[in-house]
């Protein structure tokens, strides 16, 4: 097909999602129960075009550690530190999804009062690291007539969990 039937038919597309997107009251949401293999290579339909999944592919992937208390410093008795800092960690998106059912409603957090013990002479800081799930695969946008109108890669990181460690300086 050459550029002017693509053009043609892309000027028509977004005419009529234009108009239906002004008539349509209902929106489509993330639902995170939904995000399970099952959804995988089956279809959405959104606003004129079918949307899928290709590709997909979960890994789990931590977070650096991140500083949720001050440095202490210890004599010959050793001592105890406690978080001070609360740390909010939420869902990372990057890429196109629309159309495709991601789940981004999470969120992890450190609290504040965890308390670990440090030996003496010794410096350190409690640190604070979230385990993700990571998603990564290709969104596919078609026509009803299955011709494809666009392709692109998507990561969504969710998180899982979160961890303490003592961080010696």
């Amino acid at each position: 097909m050459n550029n002017t039937n693509k053009l043609a038919k892309s000027l028509i597309l977004f005419s009529v999602i234009g108009a239906l997107s002004l008539l349509n009251t209902n929106e489509i949401y993330a639902d995170e129960t939904n995000t399970n293999t099952e959804t995988i290579g089956q279809s959405r339909s959104y606003g004129g075009l079918t949307y899928q999944k290709t590709n997909v592919r979960y890994r789990k992937e931590c977070s650096n550690y991140t500083p949720v208390s001050y440095t202490v410093t210890t004599g010959r008795a050793g001592a105890s530190i406690s978080v001070s800092q609360s740390k909010t960690f939420g869902t990372s998106i990057s890429g196109d999804v629309q159309g495709i059912n991601i789940g981004a409603q999470a969120s992890i957090s450190s609290g504040v009062g965890y308390t670990l013990n440090v030996p003496p002479r010794r410096s350190a800081y409690v640190g604070f690291r979230v385990l993700y799930e990571v998603e990564s695969g290709t969104r596919i946008a078609r026509f009803y007539d299955g011709e494809e109108f666009s392709r692109n890669s998507y990561t969504v990181k969710r998180p899982i969990r979160g961890e303490y460690r003592l961080i010696y300086r």
